[in-house]
């Protein structure tokens, strides 16, 4: 057999990928929706005050609404391309074509935006090609990567990765569950901040981050016990979670909401976004919850025994990092086209949020670190021999540029007050975690289990 005896899961590590488009899709959704809901509102308001007062109604509300639209429908199709990559049962057509279908929603979406910029704002062609790159990015990175020769030659429907995904699943709720750790904490320490200024607020944000903290330390702990080769086992694990998770999210949901009614006398709008917020924050618990019983039950039905995934879950990592690479190239190609300061501003805070420096002093590095980190991503997807070089490489890379590039921000942020602190240390750590679980998670050992096993294969 030879030296070199992992390789991709059964289904090409989809199931994964599937996961990540199902969560985007299942957040993106609600939150566009909220906002739709609320443009309408203020749509009815304008349209009434010109008609008291007299004036036309601008063009731009129609524009808005119409982007709005088209960006709903884009995060459901996102979604539902997302499902049925997930789904192990039969599916017609195809479970790839989903992805087609996105594309076709993405580049309505795009076209509406670029069509506002140059309608509305008169933006140059080369702020309209850097919006079509940032925007387009994702869909073009998946749609390239799966027309590749071992995704088109998949059987329909997929077939069931060795481990039924789960060691997949454990990776990407590692990671998020640390991001939502970090996010919800910022959250507890900002209530703090506010118990003189507000109250009221004060005490809704510090139990709904002390709520969401104590379920990202579950969502953490679970997906590091599964990812250290147990995930096979861990179906318990995943459904509690799942069960404990979506009654958190729900509470959270409802607190957030009844307040924002509340503080608002009870406006349309207020209540439209926390609905949104709602459905977000029991997106990801659902879909797990959902995953674990499809796949298991599945098992059930047809006497399977599952063994852990020949690629230990590490293409989901190479999913999250070509993410991570389409919105970093993207965001750097937007910053060299966009023109004005408000462009390069957005494309800026961009890269940062995938983890890249980025500055008018050092913005040359995101174009070498975001086409290694997409060198490290197809690598991973590919389970080649070469994945721990060139992911460990770019890690490293990324880590130290990262830091040395923020720490005169990180020693300002040592004298400014304690929710600025927290918070700048929390985006900090976030920009660091794809760096950082590369690191561990490709060079993590190999349970002796696993390898006494792989050796007797060889």
């Amino acid at each position: 057999m030879g030296a070199h005896t992992d390789r991709p899961p059964a289904d090409q590590g989809l199931s994964s990928l599937g996961l990540i488009m199902s969560l985007t899709g299942s957040v993106m959704a609600p939150l566009m929706g909220a906002m739709l809901l609320g443009q309408i509102k203020v749509s009815m308001d304008r349209a009434e005050a010109m008609a008291r007062y007299g004036g036309n109604n601008d063009s731009q509300t129609l524009w808005l609404f119409l982007i709005l639209i088209a960006a709903v429908v884009r995060s459901l199709v996102h979604r539902m391309a997302g499902l049925r990559l997930c789904r192990d049962g039969a599916s017609e057509p195809s479970p790839l074509s989903g992805i087609n279908a996105y594309m076709i929603a993405a580049g309505v979406h795009t076209a509406l935006w670029i069509a506002f910029l140059k309608v509305k704002s008169e933006a140059p062609s080369s702020a309209l090609v850097g919006v079509a790159v940032l925007l387009m990015a994702w869909p073009l990175a998946i749609f390239l990567v799966t027309r590749q020769r071992r995704f088109q030659k998949l059987s329909s429907p997929l077939p069931v990765a060795e481990d039924n995904g789960f060691e997949g699943l454990a990776v990407l709720m590692s990671i998020l569950g640390f991001a939502g750790l970090l996010g919800s904490l910022v959250v507890v320490v900002i209530g703090f901040s506010l118990r003189d200024e507000s109250s009221g607020l004060a005490n809704v944000l510090l139990v709904s981050g002390t709520a969401l903290s104590v379920r990202s330390i579950i969502h953490v702990s679970v997906g590091v016990r599964a990812a250290r080769g147990a995930a096979v086992k861990a179906i318990e694990d995943f459904l509690r979670y799942g069960n404990v998770g979506m009654a958190i999210g729900a509470a959270v949901g409802a607190l957030l909401t009844l307040y924002m009614f509340w503080s608002a006398k009870v406006d349309f709008i207020a209540l439209a976004m926390g609905l949104g917020i709602t459905l977000a924050l029991l997106a990801w618990p659902a879909l797990v919850r959902r995953f674990v019983t499809w796949r298991h039950l599945s098992d059930l039905a047809g006497g399977e025994t599952r063994r852990r995934s020949p690629d230990a879950g590490i293409t989901a990592l190479g999913w999250l990092l070509l993410a991570g690479a389409a919105a970093t190239l993207g965001s750097y190609v937007a910053a060299h086209l966009w023109e004005g300061t408000v462009g390069r501003r957005t494309s800026s805070m961009m890269l940062q949020m995938a983890g890249i420096p980025f500055s008018q002093d050092n913005e040359w590095w995101a174009l070498p670190l975001g086409l290694a980190e997409l060198w490290a991503a197809l690598e991973l997807l590919a389970v080649s021999p070469r994945r721990k070089l060139v992911a460990s490489l770019w890690g490293a890379a990324a880590l130290v540029v990262t830091t040395i590039a923020t720490a005169p921000d990180l020693r300002d942020l040592l004298d400014a007050r304690l929710e600025a602190r927290v918070t700048g240390f929390a985006v900090f750590l976030l920009a660091i975690t794809p760096a950082a679980a590369t690191l561990l998670l490709v060079n993590r050992p190999r349970p002796p289990a696993v390898a006494r096993a792989m050796k007797a294969f060889e």
